[in-house]
C-alpha cells in the first residue's frame, strides 16, 4: 500500500488533517511490516505469538480506518477552501493556472480578475505539452526513490532484528552462567558434604564421629530459579533453552531434597527416630542427585558452544590491546572446545576411543599444547583469585587429560596416564578418557566466567 500526504493549496486545515491521516496509516504500515517480518526474515528474535500479531492486526486496522476517515476530511475542505481561494485571490488563481494548465479555463471562469488579466495580455501562458512532461518526469523520479528506499530498508531492517538477536543472546548467556555457577556452588556446599560423611553406595555409611549436615538453600536461591526460568523462556530461542528449562525445574526438587536432608540432620531430628529415616532420606538423595547430575550434564554440553562463540568476540580484542593473560586464557578454552568437538563430529567416546584414528587430533593437540605453555607463562603471577586458582587447576587437567588420550591409544588402555579423578558432578567408578575432557572443559568455563563477572 502506498502511503503518502497530499498537499492541499490554500488550505490550512486540509493539511494538517492530511499529514495526520498519512501519519495514522503509517502507524498501521509499521505494525503489518513487523507482522509480515516475523515470517520473512529469518531471525530467532522475529518469533510473535498469534495473540500479538492478532493485537498489532487490530492497531494496524485501527489507524488505517482512522488514517483513511481524516484523508477524505482533508479532501473535502481541500476542494472547499480552494475553491474559495481561487475565486477571491487573483494571484493565487495565477499561480494554480501557472501549475494546473489544463485546469486554467476552469480558475478563469472562477476569478473574473483572472480572465480579464488574460484578455488584457498581463499573463504568460505556459504550455500544456511541458507541464505534463515535467510532472511526469517527476513521477519517475519518485518511483525510483521508493524502490531505492525499500531496497534499503529490508537490509536495515534486517540487521537492527539481528542486533537485538545478538543482545539478547548476550543477556541470556549471562543468566544461564549464573545458573551454572549456583548448581557449581551447590554441589560444595551440599552435595559434597554428604557424600565425604553418608557415602555415595546404595547403602548409607553412618559417620562415627558428630554429624555436621550440610548447608540449606535459601529464598535466594529459589527466587533465581524463578528468574533464569522466565529469561530462558524468552526470545530469541538458543539451543541452550529447553536443557535449562528442565534442569531449574529438576533443580528446584533438588533444593527441596536438599532442605529435607537439612532439616534431618542439622536440627538434628535424626536423635529423636534413632536414624530411622536415615536410608529412606540417603535413597532420594543419592538418586536425586544422578538425575540432577544427568540434567547439569545435558544444560552443560549445551551451553558450551554458546560460552565459545560469546566469549570468542573479545580474542581479537584482546590480541590487538596487548592483554596477553586474557588471550591467551581465552583462547586456551577455544582450543579446548576445539577438541571436545573433534571428539563429538567424529563420534569418539570412551566406548570406542581405543580404535580411533586421532591423526588429526595430534594436530589440534600440538596447538592446544602450544596455547597452554603460552598461558602459563602470562598466569604465573596471577594470584588472589579462588577463581582464577581453579582455572589454573582445571587447565592443568585438562592439559593432561588430553595428552593422557594419546597414551590410553598407545596402550590399549582406558586408565593409561591418570593423574586426577574427576569430582562429583561426573563420577565414574570406570576410567572415562573422554568423558574427563568435557569435565575439566566445563569447569574451566565455569570458573573463567566466574572470575571476569
Amino acid at each position: 500500500m502506498r502511503i503518502r500526504y497530499k498537499i492541499y493549496k490554500g488550505s490550512v486545515r486540509a493539511n494538517v488533517l492530511s499529514v495526520l491521516g498519512a501519519m495514522l496509516k503509517a502507524v498501521g504500515a509499521v505494525f503489518i511490516i513487523g507482522i509480515l517480518a516475523s515470517f520473512f526474515i529469518n531471525t530467532s528474535s522475529n518469533n510473535l505469538k498469534a495473540s500479538d500479531a492478532i493485537i498489532f492486526g487490530v492497531i494496524s486496522l485501527i489507524c488505517f480506518g482512522v488514517g483513511t476517515f481524516l484523508s477524505k476530511k482533508a479532501d473535502k475542505f481541500g476542494l472547499i477552501d480552494f475553491d474559495k481561494k481561487i475565486r477571491e485571490d487573483i494571484n493565487f488563481a495565477i499561480k494554480m493556472g501557472n501549475e494546473n494548465p489544463e485546469s486554467r479555463e476552469l480558475y478563469i471562469e472562477l476569478n473574473p480578475k483572472y480572465k480579464e488579466q488574460i484578455h488584457l495580455g498581463l499573463i504568460d501562458t505556459i504550455n500544456i505539452d511541458e507541464v505534463k512532461i515535467k510532472k511526469d518526469r517527476a513521477k519517475k523520479r519518485y518511483a525510483i526513490f521508493l524502490i531505492l528506499l525499500f531496497a534499503i530498508a529490508i537490509p536495515i531492517m534486517a540487521l537492527c532484528s539481528n542486533g537485538e538477536n545478538i543482545a539478547g543472546e548476550d543477556e541470556k548467556y549471562q543468566e544461564y552462567v549464573k545458573l551454572n555457577n549456583n548448581i557449581l556452588w551447590r554441589f560444595d556446599a551440599s552435595i559434597t558434604p554428604y557424600v565425604e560423611q553418608f557415602g555415595n553406595g546404595d547403602e548409607i555409611s553412618i559417620p562415627n564421629d558428630e554429624i555436621s549436615g550440610i548447608t540449606p538453600v535459601i529464598d535466594t536461591f529459589f527466587t533465581d530459579l524463578d528468574r533464569f526460568k522466565e529469561s530462558a523462556m524468552k526470545k530469541p530461542k538458543t539451543d541452550v533453552d529447553e536443557n535449562a528449562i528442565a534442569l531449574i525445574d529438576e533443580t528446584r526438587k533438588m533444593y527441596d531434597m536438599i532442605n529435607e536432608v537439612y532439616t534431618y540432620y542439622n536440627e538434628k531430628v535424626y536423635k529423636t527416630d534413632n536414624l530411622s529415616r536415615a536410608q529412606d532420606i540417603h535413597n532420594a538423595y543419592i538418586n536425586e542427585i544422578e538425575i540432577w547430575q544427568y540434567r547439569y550434564m545435558s544444560f552443560s554440553e549445551k551451553l558450551d558452544p554458546m560460552a565459545i562463540k560469546i566469549m570468542s568476540k573479545n580474542l581479537d580484542v584482546y590480541k590487538k590491546n596487548g592483554q596477553n593473560f586474557e588471550y591467551y586464557t581465552l583462547k586456551l578454552i577455544i582450543d579446548g572446545e576445539d577438541i571436545i568437538n573433534y571428539m563429538l563430529n567424529n563420534k569418539i567416546d570412551d566406548t570406542n576411543i581405543l580404535s580411533s584414528d586421532i591423526t588429526e587430533y595430534k594436530t589440534l593437540l600440538d596447538t592446544l599444547n602450544e596455547t597452554y605453555e603460552q598461558y602459563k607463562i602470562y598466569s604465573k603471577d596471577k594470584t588472589g583469585s579462588i577463581h582464577l586458582e581453579a582455572l589454573r587447576n582445571n587447565s592443568n587437567c585438562f592439559i593432561q587429560s588430553a595428552n593422557r588420550i594419546i597414551k590410553v591409544i598407545e596402550q590399549h588402555d582406558l586408565s593409561a596416564g591418570i593423574v586426577h579423578k574427576p569430582g562429583l558432578v561426573y563420577a565414574e567408578s570406570e576410567p572415562s578418557p573422554v568423558e574427563d575432557l568435557n569435565y575439566y572443559l566445563d569447569n574451566m568455563i565455569s570458573e573463567y566466567n566466574s572470575s571476569i563477572n
